[in-house]
């Protein structure tokens, strides 16, 4: 089995952290009102998302958002495998904002 131990796990918490921190610190990308924080993250200006639970495999985060969230199926005119298309992009790092210069 593939498990990781402590010392990897905060190694790799840190590594996303930063990540978090260099996309939307820049300014240059704006977190939705469904973005979810990282847990360590005591800034007060996006509201958490306590349904969802990050450790979820990608599908079964956006099956619950969908379920959750009427605004986000009005975004993507109730059309779910659009929204787990873009998420899947979104995760590869394949999704830029329109008129942000590249990173």
């Amino acid at each position: 089995m593939n498990q990781l131990t402590d010392e990897e796990k905060r190694a790799e918490r840190k590594r996303i952290d930063a990540a978090y921190e260099r996309t939307f610190g820049s300014g240059s990308v704006h977190a939705t009102a469904n973005a979810q924080r990282p847990a360590n993250d005591n800034k007060d200006t996006v509201a958490p998302q306590s349904t969802v639970d990050a450790r979820l495999p990608l599908e079964e985060r956006c099956r619950q958002r969908w379920a959750l969230d009427p605004a986000l199926r009005t975004e993507f005119h109730d059309n779910y495998a659009a929204f787990l298309a873009y998420e899947k992009a979104n995760a590869r790092g394949q999704v830029r904002r329109l008129g942000a210069p590249p990173l």
